[in-house]
């Protein structure tokens, strides 16, 4: 058994309670299909295109605290839009996207916030792309679908961001698309939206991607109905999908809010008629989106943060159960927690530390007890290993 480790859950109090308000504007022309990582405490904007790609390459820094853009190191490589970012280990990976010479990038590039340093690594080995798809899970960074010049891609790869170095995956299995949404919610990769090129057809399908076994499940469908160029933000137990574009070239506003039991529930829309290309960052637990192509066909450089209202969980989750790899353990910071046999054989007792889960694969298939054992509480949970 690998680990345990903990989240301390947040929980919204109420649906209705969902506000959005105005932040300061990024200081640069409005901009369509940038990218948007959050990284120690801010937030961060770059590339994109502003009807030019005069300013793309600058990279804007966003203080909550002061509400305030900062303007920090520009970005060295080629002026783009259509890239993909993850974040990992206090680091940003931006990957290809379309040139301003209408080429397909697939050079990869590492942000240090704490250096305000960019450097440059190796090339993603696959095909030159753009409008993919770029997530961290775990300790790993993934990175797939999109497009080329001719044709969409349904290819999907896993980065080990230490060694620098690629592996190809089995095939998204919504098919070929650009514009998947792709955002991390516990331990698992979630990803939906998106359409494919030859023909134009738009997908329905949602999936969860299991690091562990690395294998594919279907997860409800959002109830937006079809879409395209919208934009997501994960804060580790749930997530916003907002906007985008669909079939029949309507812009939308709505939102809507999946939780850590992949259930979907509607959220205020956003403060404008209808957006597409726009990108966001989650900090604190709250959600910041702007920038954009609004539905009057004009680039806007305005930026929302939704007031999401939280509480802490009253007791402890523990699930997918029954589970045949791991399960996703919520509780209190800190905790013991001790694993037996049905018979009471003690299998191992651990301290909960940070956001992870309890790898179950190498234990036989049967039933077993877990006793949590926080500062002023204690728990015996259940679990089925299938």
């Amino acid at each position: 058994m690998k680990g345990i480790f903990v989240l301390f859950l947040l929980i919204s109090l109420s649906l209705n309670a969902q506000t959005w308000t105005s932040v300061s504007s990024v200081p640069t022309a409005g901009r369509d299909d940038g990218v948007c990582f959050a990284l120690n405490g801010f937030g961060y904007i770059v590339t994109g295109y502003l009807g030019t790609f005069n300013e793309s390459n600058k990279l804007f820094q966003y203080d909550p605290t002061t509400n305030s853009w900062n303007e920090k190191a520009a970005f060295p490589g080629t002026a783009r839009q259509y890239s993909s970012s993850f974040t990992l280990n206090n680091k940003a990976y931006l990957i290809g996207g379309y040139s301003e010479s209408g080429q397909a990038l697939k050079d990869v590039w590492e942000y240090d916030g704490f250096t305000n340093a960019w450097t440059q690594l190796h090339d993603f080995p696959g095909l030159a792309r753009w409008h993919a798809t770029a997530l961290h899970i775990q300790n790993n960074g993934y990175f797939g679908m999109g497009t080329t010049a001719d044709s969409t891609l349904a290819d999907f790869w896993k980065y080990n961001v230490d060694l620098d170095s690629w592996t190809q995956l089995s095939d998204y299995p919504g098919g070929p698309n650009r514009s998947v949404l792709g955002f991390p919610i516990l331990n698992e990769g979630i990803f939906g939206e998106g359409f494919d090129i030859n023909p134009i057809s738009y997908s329905p399908s949602w999936f969860s991607f299991n690091p562990t076994t690395e294998t594919w499940s279907t997860v409800p469908p959002i109830p937006a109905g079809l879409r395209s160029y919208g934009t997501a933000i994960s804060s580790d137990f749930n997530a916003l999908v907002c906007g985008g574009m669909d079939e029949n070239n309507v812009f939308h506003n709505d939102c809507y809010l999946l939780d850590y039991t992949k259930n979907w529930k509607a959220a205020s829309p956003l403060p404008i008629s209808g957006l597409k290309g726009a990108k966001g960052f989650a900090l604190k637990g709250q959600f910041y989106l702007g920038t954009g192509l609004n539905d009057n066909m004009t680039r806007i450089s305005d930026f929302y943060k939704m007031d999401l209202p939280t509480t802490t969980l009253q007791g402890t989750l523990l699930f997918p159960n029954p589970s045949k790899d791991y399960f996703n353990l919520i509780s209190e910071p800190n905790a013991k927690v001790s694993v037996f046999s049905v018979g009471g054989q003690l299998i191992q007792t651990l301290k909960t530390t940070d956001a992870g889960f309890l790898e179950i694969r190498q234990l036989p298939i049967g039933l077993y007890i877990c006793l949590i054992e926080g500062k002023n509480t204690s728990e015996i949970k259940k679990i089925a290993k299938l």
